[in-house]
Formats: C-alpha cells, sequence, structure tokens
C-alpha cells in the first residue's frame, strides 16, 4: 500500500511538473484546455453544433448566423478561448455579409483579442481588412491586409496568400493594374504552398482574377495564358469533388468568357456563357445574364440583348444596377432610340449620386462605430488609472485646504480687478456700437447677395454640366471612328474642362458650406495623436510622393478636432504636392507664444515668393498652372475660414525655393 502510495504521489508530481512546464513555454496557448470542466448541456450542445459545420456554408446567411451565435455563446460559456476567437471572427464576417458593420466590428475585435496563433490572428486581420474596403476605407483596409500577410508569414504555411489576394484587389479597384498583378502573382507562388485542395481553389481565384487584370492593360498573350491556366484547375476541381470548392468553378468560367467576349470569339464565349450558368450559385445568376446581353450586343442582336435587360431578374437587381443601365443605354443608342438612351443616362447620373451619398453616409456610419470603439477603450483605460489612484492614500490634507483657501482669495481679487475694467470698457464700448450696428448691417446685406450667388454657382450649374457632358460623350459615340481618332485630342480637351469646372464647383459649395457654420464646441485634442491620424490616413498620398513627416513630442489643447485635423492635413499634403525635391519632407512643430499655441508646418519644398503670401489665401488664386500642379485654388482659403471659426489665423513665412512655414495661431 505504501509502494502504491509513493508511486501515486510520483506520477501526480510528475504530470503537475509536465503542465507548468509546458504552461511556462507556451504562455499563449489556450490554457482553458487545462481545465476542469464536467460534462453540460452547453459543452454537449458546441460538440453538437460543431459536428455540422462542414455543410453550414450551403445554409442562408441568417440561418448560419442563428447557428454561429450558439457556437459563440457556448464558446463564452465554458471560456474556450480558441473556439470563442473562431466562432466570433466567423460570426463577425456573417454580419459584414449582411452589411451590420457596427456588429462585425465588435466581434472582430473581440476575436483578435482572444487570438493566440499566428494563423488566427491573420485570418482575423484579414477579416477586418475586409470590414474596412467594405466601408470604402482603403488605407485602412490595405494596413489590416499588410498585417495580415506578416502574421501568415510567420505561420509559415502559404495563407498569405488570401490577404494578398485581397490587397491585389484593392489596388484593382483604385485603378492601379500594375501593382494589382505584382500583389496577385505573389498569392500565386504562396497559393502553391497550401495543401489540396486549398491549393486548388487559391490559385484558381488568383488565375481568373489575373485573365481580368491583363485584359484591362491591354495584355491579350498574358490574359491568354492564364486562360489555359484556369480551365486546367478548373479540371482538378472536378476530380477532387469537395462542395464548398466547387462553386470556385463559376468565377473561372466567367473570367474565361469575359476573355472570348472581349477577343471576339462569340462561340467560345457562349459556350463558357452557358457553363457558367450551369455552376452559378443563385446569387449570381444576374452576372451571367450580363454576359449574355453583351454578347448578344456583339453579335448585333442589339432588340434581344433589351429584352434579356429587361428581364424581371435585372430590374430587381441592385448589385450592378450601373452596369446594366450602362449596357441598356448603349442597346438604346445602337437602336437609335436617343431620347430612352439619354433618360437611362441620366437615371444613371442619378444613380452614381444615391451610391455616392450611401457611401457617404456607411462611412460616416463606420467612423462613428471606430470613434465610439476607441471611446470606450480610452473610458476602461481611465477607469482603470482611476481605480490605481483612489487606492493611494491623500496626504498633507491641511496643506491642500489652506492652498484652496488662497486661491480662492487670490481669484475674488483677480474678478473686483476684473469687474472695474469691464465697467470702464462698457462706457467706451457703448458709444461704438451704433456705428459698427449701421456698418453690420449694410455687410451682412452684401455678405448674404454673395453667399446667394455662391450657392445659385456651385448648385445650378451642377445639371447644365452633366447635360453638356452627356451630349458631347453621346456626339462622339455616333462619330465614325475615324473622325472620333481625328477629334480624340479636342473631346479630351472638353472631358478635361468639363472635370475641372465640376470640381470648381463642389469646393465652391463646400466653401459655402463651411461658412455658414455658425456654433463650434470646442474638447480635448491630442496634437500627436492627430498628427499620427493624418499621416495614417494620407499613407497612400505620402507613399506615392515618396514623402515623410516629422513630428516633436505635441501637448494636448482645447480646441476642435475636425477641423484642426481637415486644416493640418491639407498644410502636410501641400507640403509634399508642392514639392521638387526627391523626398519631400514635413516637421510639425509646437511652441507656446503668451496666449496663442503655434502649430507650425515646415516643409522643404518650391517656397513661395514674399510678394504672394497675401495671395495664397485668397479664393481662386493660383500661383502655378493647373497642369503642373491640379487643384481649384480654394484649398488655402477654406483653411483660413476654418481656423478663423475657432478664432485663430494663419501666418506664413517662405521664401521662394528654400521651402514654406505655415503656422497656425490658436487661443489658449
Amino acid at each position: 500500500m505504501r509502494i502504491f502510495k509513493a508511486h501515486f504521489c510520483i506520477a501526480l508530481s510528475t504530470l503537475i511538473l509536465t503542465l507548468l512546464v509546458q504552461a511556462e513555454a507556451s504562455p499563449k496557448l489556450d490554457t482553458s484546455t487545462w481545465k476542469t470542466i464536467e460534462p453540460s448541456s452547453s459543452r454537449v450542445e458546441l460538440e453538437r453544433l460543431r459536428s455540422f459545420q462542414e455543410q453550414s456554408y450551403q445554409w442562408p446567411p441568417q440561418m448560419r448566423i442563428d447557428y454561429l451565435s450558439k457556437i459563440y455563446s457556448a464558446s463564452k460559456q465554458l471560456e474556450l478561448d480558441s473556439v470563442r476567437a473562431n466562432s466570433s471572427r466567423s460570426l463577425g464576417k456573417m454580419y459584414l455579409e449582411v452589411d451590420s458593420i457596427g456588429l462585425a466590428l465588435q466581434l472582430l475585435n473581440e476575436s483578435l483579442q482572444y487570438s493566440y496563433d499566428h494563423r488566427s490572428r491573420s485570418s482575423t486581420l484579414n477579416a477586418l481588412g475586409a470590414l474596412h474596403r467594405r466601408s470604402q476605407d482603403f488605407e485602412s483596409a490595405l494596413l489590416f491586409y499588410f498585417s495580415s500577410v506578416e502574421e501568415a508569414i510567420a505561420d509559415k504555411k502559404g495563407d498569405e496568400a488570401y490577404p494578398l489576394g485581397n490587397i491585389s484587389e484593392i489596388y484593382a479597384a483604385l485603378g492601379d493594374y500594375q501593382n494589382a498583378i505584382k500583389y496577385l502573382k505573389q498569392s500565386v507562388g504562396c497559393s502553391q504552398q497550401l495543401e489540396s485542395p486549398d491549393r486548388e481553389y487559391s490559385l484558381l481565384y488568383d488565375y481568373a482574377y489575373l485573365i481580368d487584370f491583363y485584359q484591362e492593360i491591354g495584355r491579350k498573350d498574358s490574359s491568354a495564358k492564364y486562360v489555359e491556366l484556369t480551365l486546367q484547375n478548373i479540371k482538378l476541381i472536378d476530380s477532387i469533388q469537395v462542395g464548398k470548392f466547387m462553386n470556385a468553378k463559376f468565377v473561372g468560367f466567367m473570367s474565361v468568357a469575359d476573355h472570348h467576349l472581349l477577343a471576339g470569339d462569340n462561340g467560345r464565349a457562349d459556350h463558357f456563357i452557358a457553363l457558367s450558368r450551369k455552376h452559378a450559385p443563385p446569387l449570381y445568376l444576374t452576372s451571367v445574364m450580363q454576359l449574355e446581353a453583351r454578347s448578344l450586343m456583339l453579335q448585333g442582336q442589339h432588340l434581344a440583348a433589351l429584352e434579356v435587360l429587361n428581364s424581371k431578374a435585372l430590374r430587381e437587381c441592385e448589385v450592378d444596377r450601373e452596369q446594366i443601365l450602362q449596357l441598356k443605354a448603349k442597346c438604346l443608342q445602337s437602336l437609335k432610340r436617343y431620347e430612352q438612351a439619354i433618360a437611362i443616362k441620366d437615371s444613371l447620373q442619378t444613380l452614381r449620386e444615391q451610391q455616392f451619398n450611401l457611401a457617404h453616409a456607411q462611412h460616416s456610419s463606420f467612423a462613428n462605430v471606430k470613434y465610439e470603439t476607441q471611446a470606450k477603450n480610452k473610458e476602461i483605460a481611465a477607469l482603470r488609472q482611476a481605480t490605481e489612484i483612489n487606492s493611494l492614500t491623500i496626504k498633507n490634507q491641511r496643506y491642500f485646504v489652506a492652498l484652496c483657501l488662497l486661491l480662492t482669495l487670490a481669484s475674488l481679487a483677480a474678478l473686483s480687478f476684473l469687474w472695474r475694467l469691464i465697467a470702464l470698457k462698457k462706457k467706451k464700448n457703448a458709444l461704438l456700437e451704433d456705428k459698427v450696428t449701421q456698418r453690420t448691417k449694410e455687410l451682412s446685406r452684401a455678405n448674404e447677395e454673395l453667399l446667394i450667388m455662391n450657392f445659385v454657382a456651385s448648385h445650378d450649374l451642377k445639371e447644365p454640366m452633366r447635360t453638356i457632358e452627356a451630349y458631347v460623350n453621346l456626339i462622339n459615340e455616333n462619330l465614325p471612328s475615324h473622325v472620333q481618332l481625328e477629334n480624340e485630342q479636342f473631346f479630351n480637351y472638353i472631358n478635361k474642362s468639363l472635370k475641372h469646372t465640376h470640381s470648381l464647383l463642389e469646393d465652391m459649395a463646400k466653401f459655402h458650406k463651411f461658412y455658414e457654420i455658425k456654433d463650434v464646441e470646442l474638447g480635448e485634442v491630442d496634437l500627436s495623436q492627430l498628427i499620427d491620424d493624418i499621416g495614417a490616413g494620407s499613407q497612400i498620398f505620402i507613399r506615392e510622393k515618396n514623402g515623410k513627416i516629422a513630428r516633436d513630442a505635441l501637448p494636448v489643447i482645447r480646441s476642435h478636432s475636425s477641423i484642426l485635423y481637415a486644416v493640418l492635413k491639407n498644410l502636410i499634403e501641400n507640403g509634399m504636392k508642392f514639392n521638387d525635391k526627391p523626398q519631400p519632407q514635413v516637421q510639425v512643430r509646437y511652441q507656446l507664444r503668451r496666449d496663442h499655441h503655434c502649430i507650425s508646418i515646415i516643409d522643404n519644398g518650391i517656397g513661395i515668393d514674399d510678394k504672394f503670401h497675401e495671395h495664397i489665401f485668397v479664393s481662386f488664386k493660383r500661383l502655378h498652372s493647373k497642369d503642373l500642379y491640379s487643384g481649384s485654388g480654394l484649398g488655402l482659403s477654406i483653411c483660413k475660414l476654418l481656423i478663423e471659426k475657432i478664432g485663430g489665423e494663419i501666418q506664413v513665412n517662405s521664401q521662394k525655393g528654400q521651402g514654406s512655414r505655415f503656422c497656425v495661431l490658436l487661443p489658449a
């Protein structure tokens, strides 16, 4: 019996020592697996639900959300961190799919909190990139995707193929197809490291998109090469027969069909369109119908194409509404129904404005969610700090009370002195008020007339400009091809002038909007964080200019965060825009001048001649041609207007060829 007890103690000690060593060696592993959890309904339910995970990809979105919510709740109750990270990430991606941005952001941030391994963090960061991409915040999306790539590289499993593919799609959306192809080829190299069937699935998407991207830059030979690779991968997917990967064939067939349409091979295009229809998920049948309409148009069957475009499925389709309207307008023009074509183009313009307003509203809502998340984190940090401070004992209370009494007496004396000064000033000001009131009325009347003229110019001129643009494009499209080539330069000049005029009208409307601001509420502004936010928000612009931002340690001041962000962002970007150096540099410094904050923006750009220092703040005054430096000439005048709204001013100190120093003065 004693021997048995001794052996039992040795075995137990060895087990405890092993667990301690493992815990010390892997501090970030899911420690919940070491807890003794009694069999419960939550654990049984969790295991039962996870058994359905393989076929859940076929379920409708709401059914998948309900299913994932149960797994997520069970993982929280059982304190299983790894399951909680995966379920919150999957649930966040589903909410993103149904456009519940706020819930998606909350769940993905929670997933990132409980993701301890590189692979899990990479997947969550990739999902956060998709969320910011959905909100049109491409800069933040790229940062998350690149972070996902770094985590995947550390995991050494080749999973960086997925975020690399997403990076290429963002560059394609921005029109930068060279970078899109560059990152997609890197994705191909990483996809080849994956295990089957993930390898074939990822490569099929890569090859299909390479077909599209090479077509966009006119590389037909390279596009044809990836057509063959796409068809080979479709055969491999067929041989594997994994259900959740079979839909990938639809993407491949669509790209191949589009390639043959652009090449003018209608026979092969129709063959692959038929295959696309056969393998298309119900949600994407409208995309196949658009291909069918394009094929009929290329064959000259515009009436048949118009019937397809007017079908119930495409009339009710909201996803590709803009592309459908464009195809309808082309059909109507070919059938010489010009009035209907113009009406469709007007609808298209209205749709674009609605989409812009909707995207702007979603972006504002998303920014609000981000702000509330950051504010909540700061509040939690402040509460923790307050708890630590309250745990300390307060010393020297008598000295504190005496100091308060002295300050109170000093304040009363200062107030008495100020009261006398105010009384004297009131007597002097009373004599001037009548004259000032009369002059103010005259200026207000003149100012109202100017604002009305600005409003009319920036709003009522938009409609005639759009009509001119529509008819100019219609005239160009109806000219013979040889006449189009002869007059291409003239039409390009007209379109360029129309775009500049439209930009000018937009800036005038923006100036009118800022001028109408009456009451501005001030709050605490962390200047260091503000400059870092500007650098992050303008990262792509700075990278294109090969620029660099440097700042001193900046204080927290009382001002208006949004106005300072807009003004300092404009001054920093101007410092890099009006710059002929190989590496534009902008420095941000701070100085307290008596009762004013001075925020200095210093650049190494082309500088400004002394005689033009006052001209640069006047609306529409430009020192350089539009071809050399783009812009409407309203940027600095808007900055001046905004700073004056919060009681400040902008000063400039510059010499031609020696850079510029803009000082934003704000009352302390």
